[in-house]
């Protein structure tokens, strides 16, 4: 009896681990509001090497790096700029309008 318990107890706990695993790493990089500047860095970095910058692809690419070791940086990075907000904002506001007539 208690080598099924013990079964079952090992069973769910390799589940939960399963869908659990390395959830700390990807909930900043899941829920981050805006990737477009740093897509824009990655298209520039891109650039840079089909022109054959290597000096200018290894500069980008550095900034690149520095921005995912810093939780800082890279919050500011994916921040909604004032003009996605503004649109967001009237977005809903027209929504709302919609509703109300």
């Amino acid at each position: 009896m208690t080598a099924i318990y013990s079964s079952g107890v090992w069973v769910v706990f390799t589940i939960l681990r399963t869908f659990t695993k390395n959830i700390m790493f990807r909930i900043h990089l899941d829920q981050m509001p805006s990737c477009a500047r740093l897509k824009d860095l990655c298209m520039d970095i891109s650039r840079a090497r089909h022109e054959k910058e290597l000096l200018l692809e290894e500069k980008l690419f550095r900034e690149l790096i520095q921005i995912y070791r810093s939780s800082e940086a890279l919050v500011h990075m994916t921040a909604k700029s004032d003009e996605q907000l503004r649109a967001e904002e009237e977005e809903e506001l027209e929504q709302i309008s919609i509703k109300t007539e």
